[in-house]
């Protein structure tokens, strides 16, 4: 028996396997080449390092080693900022958390300006936080609703600029 009729042979004795192994390697092939965004999500398509594309929610192709893309949510999300110690005006010494809630509505600028955005916006609700409380007198304290649009304000102001719309 030669070779060739061995691997006829073992082909026909194999050959659902064989069609099997095909096509799972094609669909991991086809898979392998593209990226799924899902709902609630949005993605930047880089081609050789540069920004090209916003991607909706879907299967979107890519090629491999030349182009890649990065998602980032762009539903409502929360942030926690841990409280903090805050001096005032008045030498009031007070310790103040926030929660933050916002939405991405610029992918372009949430993923270049800034390497980490979460991470910077925790920096910038410091700061924020810190900005707020320290011009506000004793009275201004009890008051936390004027605290909390006076934050939103000082926050969207600066947020905007890296794609990001401050809810609350």
């Amino acid at each position: 028996m030669s070779w060739s009729d061995w691997i006829w042979r073992l082909l026909n004795d194999r050959l659902y396997d064989v069609a099997f192994v095909a096509l799972g390697a094609v669909i991991t092939i086809v898979r392998a080449s593209g990226i799924t965004i899902n709902d609630g999500q949005t993605g930047l398509k880089f081609s050789f390092g540069r920004a090209t594309r916003v991607l909706s929610p879907g299967f979107h192709p890519l090629f491999p080693f030349l182009q890649t893309a990065r998602v980032v949510y762009s539903r409502s999300r929360t942030l926690d900022l841990p409280a903090q110690r805050v001096e005032t005006r008045e030498r009031l010494v007070v310790f103040a958390d926030a929660n933050l809630v916002y939405k991405i509505v610029d992918v372009r600028k949430a993923v270049i300006e800034i390497d980490e955005l979460e991470k910077g916006m925790l920096q910038m609700i410091g700061i924020g936080v810190q900005e707020v409380m320290r011009v506000a007198k004793r009275a201004e304290l009890a008051r936390t609703a004027g605290l909390d649009h006076a934050l939103t304000e000082t926050l969207s102001a600066r947020l905007e600029q890296r794609g990001v719309e401050v809810e609350r």
